[in-house]
């Protein structure tokens, strides 16, 4: 990272260890490197995905059905301004659209 001038940004940088209840993950508390030490987090942010130390996404799950509940409800507050290819237009911007991004990761989880 120094010889490519890159550096750390303590705010965004976030350490995760994955493992399952078969395979735990080895005790770790933090890494250092290149002079900034990094701690360990329970749940980790990329690309709008939630990831979790034991990998069921439970996180992401509710961050998901959170924000389909805020979208559903703020349309229903405006439904009865819209006709029927209007309020299917705006479902499928903003509900279906979060319901499908990334659903590829949650396959085979219960």
């Amino acid at each position: 990272m120094i010889l490519n001038g890159l550096k750390l940004s303590e705010g965004k940088t976030e350490l995760l260890l994955l493992g399952t209840r078969y395979r735990p993950s080895p005790l770790l508390e933090f890494v250092c490197v290149g002079g900034e030490t990094i701690q360990l987090s329970s749940s980790v942010r990329n690309l709008g995905v939630i990831l979790d130390t034991s990998v069921d996404m439970e996180d992401h799950i509710k961050k998901i059905c959170k924000t389909c509940h805020f979208h559903l409800t703020s349309i229903s507050k405006i439904r009865l301004y819209l006709d029927c290819d209007s309020t299917e237009t705006i479902l499928h911007a903003f509900v279906t659209t979060n319901l499908d991004y990334c659903n590829a990761i949650l396959y085979g989880l219960p």
